[in-house]
């Protein structure tokens, strides 16, 4: 998963290429379902009564996050990030603002169904002394135990990052996550999940006219020696700009990364003037095993997609070791023609999304999204990514990978998906924005996709801004389905009647 934590609350991130865009019988279907069932090893009663349950799911009313509002003096807060390890057990992170109108960082715990209070993060005070921080992204292990990652902002204004971990109910201290200690470095992403498992990358000057990629991770509490992206160079030209955008893992010594390098390539024919380089962008994976980092690779099938043009990779998710999704924009050139299609088009897809299968990369392939945002895998070859097409007055869409194969879009009703879970292949929940500048929720159960609606509590319709054509009076940022749960949580922002925005977070009952 990447983070994007240079995004406030209240706007909204997409993940395209850069540049200066706009903005993805009857009996014959029992007996199938009868052939899958056997094959899996479910009985027809248990999934018919899995069925009957998901059935008499409801959202609930959405409520704001208790003592948010005593934190929260400047009137603006949102939820970034979700996790749930069960039914009314889960952990929230996000960003308010002071009574300095600082921006700080701050988390909040569920248990048993009940949230507590939320809190900054334990340290962050300290160092953030910049006054912009906030949580990005929020991962649980079933075990409960949780860590939260977030940026902070430096008294000389810089860009750092921290981690804090949580266990029985209590947040710990903020960490910094060290400098890589490489010539200029930054941090593009940072993943951790419980227990002292993390892993960072970015780029850096390389002394050699060229932005290199680096990475770096952390086993038992311990950050290692930060690298340079092994086999890089050999891909890259110099004077390029690489870098690791997005990284996880699947245990201590066993991780993914992935990224952009620059190559010398000639722009395809009728190329928009404002892509015209005679430098192309690609994409390279790379895999730690055992502790050791192999050597990066093209992403197979970039280069045949698009003729190697424009790409970037935003999105990762890995539901086991060796099987692992990725996504990320690219400028298309449509099969049989010779040019690249104007990606201010609606009808000019350019989300691409490839699939590791048992430790191999499989080519990657185009999709019918323009946008893409959201990026789940409950299990390997069952995968969801969402988005939507290629400007703001289109359909929220989603496609779905089962088995292998992925599908054709799916639209909801609603203008784009910003987030999306699973609990197992075919029950998830999603939410995004609406066609009316607010939010909406939407579950799948038994891989049927009901009505998108707004929350009980949320309005349905906000007025546009006109001076803002990006304005959404209210957003689902985050949503997370516990596994083998079928009930899901989701949160983010609204803004509130007398202005200003409110964290909220609405959850699944039967």
């Amino acid at each position: 998963m990447l983070v994007d934590l240079s995004v406030p609350a209240g706007a909204r991130r997409r993940m395209t290429v850069a540049g200066p865009r706009r903005r993805a019988v009857v009996a014959l279907l029992a007996a199938l379902v009868c052939v899958m069932l056997a094959g899996s090893g479910v009985s027809l009663a248990a999934a018919g009564g899995r069925a009957a349950a998901a059935a008499r799911i409801r959202w609930g009313r959405a409520e704001q996050v208790p003592g948010l509002a005593a934190l929260n003096k400047g009137y603006d807060s949102g939820i970034s990030s979700l996790s749930c390890w069960a039914a009314g057990d889960c952990a929230a992170g996000g960003s308010y603002t002071d009574v300095h109108r600082h921006v700080q960082a701050f988390v909040a715990s569920e248990r048993n169904g009940r949230w507590g209070t939320a809190e900054e993060v334990p340290g962050t005070a300290a160092l953030n002394k910049g006054g912009n921080a906030r949580v990005g992204y929020v991962s649980c292990a079933r075990t409960g135990a949780c860590v939260a990652v977030g940026t902070y902002t430096s008294k000389a204004g810089n860009q750092q990052w921290f981690t804090a971990g949580e266990r029985r109910g209590r947040w710990g201290k903020a960490a910094p996550v060290p400098d890589p200690a490489l010539n200029q470095a930054s941090i593009s992403t940072v993943w951790c999940a419980a227990g002292g498992l993390c892993a960072a990358g970015g780029s850096f000057d390389n002394l050699s006219s060229t932005d290199g990629a680096w990475l770096m991770t952390e086993t038992y509490g311990r950050w290692h020696r930060a690298v340079e992206v092994p086999g890089l160079a050999a891909l890259t030209v110099p004077g390029g700009t690489d870098a690791v955008t997005a990284v996880a893992c699947t245990s201590a010594g066993n991780c993914i990364a992935g990224g952009s390098y620059v190559f010398t390539t000639t722009a395809p024919v009728n190329t928009p003037p404002y892509y015209a380089s005679s430098t192309g962008t690609s994409v390279f994976v790379i895999t730690e095993k055992r502790g050791v980092w192999g050597s990066a690779e093209e992403a197979p099938g970039m280069m045949s997609l698009n003729g190697g043009w424009s790409a970037g990779l935003a999105l990762l998710s890995c539901p086991s070791a060796g099987n692992c999704t990725a996504a990320g924009g690219y400028l298309p050139i449509p099969e049989g023609a010779e040019e690249a299609c104007d990606p201010a088009d609606p009808t000019c897809p350019s989300v691409w999304a490839i699939s590791e299968r048992n430790g191999t990369w499989r080519n990657a392939h185009g999709t019918d999204l323009g946008y893409g945002d959201a990026l789940t895998c409950p299990s390997p070859s069952d995968c969801v990514l969402g988005g939507d097409t290629a400007n703001f007055s289109s359909f929220a869409r989603l496609v779905t990978e089962t088995n292998g194969t992925w599908g054709n879009l799916l639209k909801l009703n609603g203008t784009s998906v910003t987030s999306v879970s699973c609990s197992s292949p075919g029950y998830c929940a999603a939410g995004g924005e609406n066609n009316e500048n607010s939010t909406f929720v939407a579950t799948e159960r038994s891989g049927r996709w009901g009505k998108a609606i707004t929350p009980a509590g949320i309005p349905a319709q906000y007025s546009p801004d006109v001076n803002n054509p990006n304005y959404t009076g209210a957003l689902v940022i985050a949503v997370s389905c516990p596994p083998k749960v079928d009930l899901c949580t989701a949160a983010g922002y609204y803004q509130g009647p007398k202005g200003g925005l409110r964290a909220f977070i609405v959850s699944q009952s039967r």
